[in-house]
């Protein structure tokens, strides 16, 4: 399973910065189980970044991204 977290306001916000080098290990808490996951940040410039966000905008379609919209792309082991 992949999750699309959308950073709104990524300026602000700190917390998304610990994945820009790369894959990082976390814990996930889904459905009140935790799993363990790699998370990345996924820049304008990357490949996946315009197929992440269709799939957000898919599952939030009242949510407008703007086209450098900061992604992390969780993906669940």
């Amino acid at each position: 399973m992949t999750l699309v977290v959308y950073v709104g306001h990524a300026e602000h916000k700190h917390w998304w910065r610990s994945f820009a080098d790369g894959d990082r290990c976390v814990n996930v808490r889904l459905r009140g189980v935790a799993r363990p996951a790699l998370g990345r940040v996924l820049d304008q410039g990357d490949p996946g970044h315009a197929a992440a966000a269709a799939v957000y905008r898919g599952g939030h379609p009242r949510v407008t991204l703007v086209p450098d919209a900061t992604l992390v792309l969780i993906r669940l082991g």
